[in-house]
């Protein structure tokens, strides 16, 4: 357990002292150091796929709006999320009554640890598969909900989190195994400006002996989406969304000796990443403004399982149903790939396309894709969040080919992104 808690601490005190923009390529997850955890994902991800609505289908706000802010998530109430028959177990296992749901972009990590020490022999594997995109739900519970609000306060608490995968491999790790201690509000790696629900911090770590086995656990989750002092990435005012990290692990390890070898056996697996959730934009507000042909421009940035950020415009058209947008100006800026231990290329960095779609409930969804160098195939899909839709969560989940090079090059990239309004204007 003292390898992984100095791994997390040191990754997150240099997230925080490495400069702005591609400050946490420095810490990377410190994929090949970490412990991970044995698969126990029960969600059926044949389900699921990004070329249709899925789990979102039935993701739409009552009409009367959503939940007061007085009623705090995760407590008992109405169901802010109403599901149709439609609605897959996914979206019911992920998203629960009361969670603030959203999307994630994740990745899996495997090893297994041989070591013969007395006669100097050794084996060792690593896989790892991602980035990978996600539906992510949290919950959150304070201890005293009428002291922590979405408006502010702080306090102490519980929060958990679920994730199901959208396409291919399903995560290793599908929630966070229990619930974990949380303090709400101004934490310590806060560094100022209104605290809250969205604004939290959360984590669990275990160290359990029996007999020749230790078997090492964590699990945590992060939310600070109003850190612009250090500048993470994705900030946002509105305080009904949250954004940050999760991850959860474990590793075993087996001691035994006999005459000629003292063999240390271990084996982990993790899943970690990147999330945005929140509260659904209610469905009255979102018929106002089509009624009112307003055409509103939102601004922001995504980020990719490794941390690299990319800024994102949009335009949406309420009047007629539709939205358009532009990662990195639709064209590569600084990108590279690495390649997975299935053999799968992804692209990392300021990965430019284009993207416009349709507008159904509270949710968005791409239905054409391009870029000014190159190529581009997949699925882009995100949420409005706020009472009035102050800011627009979710997935993209492509595959370029760059044209525009002297060798073509083709490479899937997934990632988060945030965008929040920035003009509203009536037509």
């Amino acid at each position: 357990m003292k390898k992984n808690c100095s791994i997390v601490a040191t990754s997150i005190v240099a997230l925080f002292a490495t400069s702005p923009v591609f400050a946490i390529d420095s810490w990377q997850f410190h994929e090949n150091d970490w412990s991970k955890v044995r698969s126990y994902a029960t969600v059926p991800i044949s389900q699921d796929s990004l070329d249709s609505w899925g789990a979102w289908g039935g993701f739409v706000e009552p009409a009367a709006g959503a939940p007061s802010v007085a009623q705090m998530p995760g407590v008992a109430g109405s169901d802010p999320y109403r599901t149709t028959p439609n609605a897959t177990r996914v979206a019911a296992d992920v998203c629960r009554g009361g969670d603030w749901c959203g999307y994630a972009v994740f990745a899996n990590q495997q090893w297994d640890y041989n070591q013969s020490r007395g006669k100097g022999e050794s084996s060792e594997g690593n896989t790892y598969s991602g980035p990978m995109a996600g539906l992510f739900g949290l919950t959150l519970t304070p201890d005293n909900p009428t002291a922590v609000t979405v408006n502010g306060g702080s306090g102490s608490g519980m929060v958990s989190w679920r994730l199901a995968g959208l396409t291919g491999t399903a995560p290793l790790l599908n929630n966070s195994g229990t619930d974990l201690p949380a303090t709400f509000g101004n934490w310590y790696w806060y560094s100022g400006g209104q605290g809250g629900l969205n604004n939290f911090y959360a984590e669990r770590y275990s160290n359990t002996d029996n007999g020749n086995t230790t078997t090492y656990g964590g699990s945590y989750v992060y939310g600070f989406p109003q850190d612009y002092y250090y500048y993470w990435g994705l900030p946002t005012s509105n305080k009904e969304v949250a954004v940050g990290w999760f991850g959860r692990y474990i590793e075993s390890y087996v001691n035994g000796q006999d005459e000629e070898r003292e063999w240390n056996n271990g084996n982990g697996t993790q899943t970690y990443g990147y999330y945005v959730a929140g509260i659904a934009t209610p469905q009255a507000y979102l018929d106002s403004q089509r009624a009112g042909n307003v055409v509103a421009t939102y601004s922001g940035s995504s980020m990719d399982v490794r941390g690299y950020q990319t800024s994102v415009n949009m335009t949406v058209n309420f009047g007629n149903a539709t939205w358009s947008g532009s990662w990195n100006n639709g064209s590569d800026g600084h990108v590279y790939t690495n390649t997975a231990s299935n053999g799968a290329t992804h692209l990392h960095g300021q990965v430019g396309f284009n993207a416009s779609g349709t507008i159904s409930g509270a949710n968005i969804n791409s239905t054409a894709l391009s870029a000014n160098d190159g190529i581009v195939t997949g699925k882009v899909q995100g949420t409005f969040y706020g009472q009035t839709a102050g800011s627009i969560g979710g997935v993209s989940d492509i595959v370029k080919t760059n044209t525009a090079t002297m060798t073509p090059t083709t490479a899937a990239h997934t990632a988060v992104f945030l965008v929040n309004k920035v003009e509203n204007t009536p037509r």
